[in-house]
C-alpha cells in the first residue's frame, strides 16, 4: 500500500503520541513546526515530508 502524503490532526497526534489538540497548540507555539494546509473549511492536513524534515531538524539539534 502506498504511504500517505498528508496526515490529519489525529494522525499527527498519533505520530507523536499525543492528542490531536496538541497539534494545533504546538503549531501556534513553535514557529519551526510545519503548518497545516487547509484544503477546505474543516479539512486541514499536514505534509508527511514536512513533518519528517521537522523531526530530522529536532533530532540533529539534540546530538
Amino acid at each position: 500500500m502506498a504511504q500517505a502524503k498528508w496526515l490529519t490532526a489525529a494522525q499527527v497526534g498519533a505520530r507523536y503520541g499525543v492528542c490531536n489538540k496538541w497539534v494545533y497548540a504546538v503549531q501556534r507555539r513553535d514557529p519551526s513546526f510545519p503548518r497545516g494546509v487547509r484544503f477546505t473549511n474543516g479539512t486541514t492536513r499536514w505534509s508527511v515530508e514536512a513533518l519528517d524534515a521537522y523531526d530530522a531538524e529536532k533530532q540533529a539539534g539534540q546530538t
